[in-house]
């Protein structure tokens, strides 16, 4: 199992990342809610049109707390690397599909992650910009009595790709000669791709395209911007629904279901009422998931670039008349980039039953959503979220960008023993505060963990908050457990340079973390937690003002484990 796993707040380079802007916009008319800004990152809600609700950080007071359970995540693999997507086959397998973006899909079978990729494209695929890569994959409804998927990727000339594959009859390998392109979308940059395949409940393959980067909304005539309905069942290469709402409009590609999109990050259907929920990347200020409900003939449009959410973009005032209004919203503050997720259908969590989850790249907040309730914030942990995913039988899953690993999501009150192996809860707020300086003006103001520390055999999860100015570019952080003769007995450390440019803000708390393996053997006796910054080239430690622990490190805490 791996060591660490981390989160650096607004990260200069995570996928689909957006800026951690500080001026609030002012809200679109005739939405009459003031403009939340960036220091209130917690979702509003907005149903059916209405005016945009406050949601507090935590269990509301206005519902019932019980709405909502307490999530954990479980590690079911740390051995694919940048996973983009999560899905299964729908063919009876149990088997579980993740993309690896620089190419390759990877399968676990039978609880296992077979060796072999069930798919490499990398020779394929343009994975130099981190929007880019394998982004996303669909099997045919039909299938396994129709044997194809469906790929969405950026191609060596920057474009996006949509490509069909089949399947060898015994459904364990691919026939990379049935390899067929559908369609290939022109971008103009490297990034805002889309990348989201999904089969909604009419058959149709639907397609997330973001605006390729262009910063507008884009003309009628491109497919960017824009979620795609396609009929892979007929025509050549594909065909095009009769009742996609601008089959007859000229100037319009008939393709196109809805627009004025910047850059819709993962969407899905509830497989139970067939509503779709979409995550649409903001620009610099607001986060949104929009909702079309079952049945919709669709043609609706977001609104991008004269609204982000439900706020005027770079506007003193703007008329949103005709645009969708977002069902939830929420400011960039520690959050920066909203991942859509799934509605929770699976049989094993009764109370997550219903409960729509969808989270931040940035903070690695995962939120829940009922129908007709406001969002809950349900887990605030330390991942670099890049997907949620669902398996065959409706259980969710995520998926850790830059760490590669896999999490099943998990309700321990739902379940009869709640410290079993691999668990992972996760903390909600900052615990124990912490006074310490380093040279440079960066202050340590406290940490959380999500277990005791007295842990042998677990996974401690530590999570660090900290204000200052820039760091050195070259500066990585280490925590490290040390036994009473003073020797390290685990260590976890990564670099921070990613964060150098964005700890200037006045008064801002960022977060940093790290997961502690601790050894099962772990004798009895007396232990310190260390922290601290140091450069890798030259071995130096950044000093620590008032240095009480004489090693330019900061003692965070000391725990007993007993006999």
């Amino acid at each position: 199992m791996k060591s660490i796993l981390v989160l650096l707040a607004c990260s200069l380079s995570g996928l689909l990342l957006t800026g951690c802007l500080s001026t609030p916009r002012p809200q679109a008319t005739p939405t009459s809610q003031p403009a939340a800004g960036p220091s209130t990152p917690d979702p509003v809600v907005t149903p059916d049109g209405l005016p945009p609700h406050r949601v507090a950080p935590g269990p509301n007071s206005s519902q019932d707390a019980a709405a909502y359970p307490a999530l954990a995540i479980r590690l079911v693999t740390d051995q694919v690397e940048e996973p983009t997507s999560i899905t299964h086959a729908g063919d009876g397998s149990g088997r579980l599909f993740f993309l690896e973006r620089r190419g390759r899909i990877r399968v676990i079978d039978e609880g296992l992650l077979q060796a072999e990729p069930f798919l490499d494209v990398i020779d394929s695929v343009e994975s130099t910009g981190l929007e880019q890569g394998l982004l996303g994959l669909a099997f045919h409804p039909q299938f396994p009595e129709d044997r194809r998927f469906f790929i969405d990727y950026v191609d060596k000339a920057g474009d996006v790709v949509i490509a069909s594959y089949e399947v060898t009859p015994d459904l364990k390998q691919v026939d990379e000669r049935s390899a067929k392109n559908l369609l290939t979308v022109e971008q103009f940059f490297m990034d805002h791709n889309g990348g989201q395949l999904a089969f909604g409940p009419d058959g149709y393959l639907y397609i997330g395209v973001g605006e390729g980067g262009l910063g507008q909304d884009p003309p009628p005539d491109l497919l960017l911007g824009k979620i795609l309905r396609l009929d892979v069942d007929s025509g050549e290469p594909y065909g095009i629904p009769a009742d996609n709402p601008f089959v007859d409009e000229p100037g319009y590609r008939p393709e196109t279901w809805l627009s004025g999109l910047r850059n819709p990050w993962r969407f899905s259907f509830d497989r139970l009422t067939g509503d779709m929920y979409l995550g649409e990347n903001g620009e610099n200020l607001y986060e949104e998931i929009n909702f079309v409900p079952a049945g919709s003939p669709g043609g609706l449009d977001f609104g991008w670039r004269t609204l982000e959410g439900s706020h005027c973009f770079e506007s003193e005032t703007c008329d949103s008349t005709g645009f969708s209004p977002p069902l939830v919203e929420y400011g960039h503050g520690l959050d920066c980039s909203v991942q859509g997720g799934y509605v929770y259908r699976g049989s094993v969590y009764p109370s997550l039953e219903g409960v729509y989850l969808f989270g931040d790249y940035c903070s690695g907040k995962i939120w829940g959503l009922r129908p007709n309730m406001e969002p809950d914030l349900l887990a605030d942990t330390i991942l670099n979220i890049s997907s949620f995913g669902e398996d065959e039988a409706g259980e969710l899953y995520i998926a850790d960008l830059f760490q590669g690993n896999i999490y099943r999501v998990v309700v321990p009150a739902d379940e009869p023993l709640t410290n079993w192996p691999g668990a992972w809860p996760v903390a909600t707020e900052l615990t124990v505060p912490v006074e310490a300086e380093f040279e440079g003006g960066v202050r340590l103001v406290g940490y959380s963990a999500n277990r005791p520390l007295a842990s042998p055999g677990g996974v401690v999860g530590i999570t660090l908050f900290w204000q200052g100015q820039s760091m050195p570019e070259t500066s990585t952080v280490f925590v490290q457990v040390r036994d009473e003769a003073n020797q390290t007995v685990v260590q976890a450390d990564h670099p921070i340079y990613l964060a150098r440019d964005l700890l200037t803000p006045d008064g801002a708390t960022l977060r940093d973390g790290a997961t502690l393996s601790l050894p099962p053997d772990l004798p009895p006796g007396s232990y310190r937690v260390l922290v601290g910054f140091y450069d890798p080239a030259s071995g130096s430690r950044l000093g620590v003002v008032d240095d009480r622990s004489g090693e330019n490190a900061v003692l965070l805490a000391e725990f007993q484990v007993a006999e």
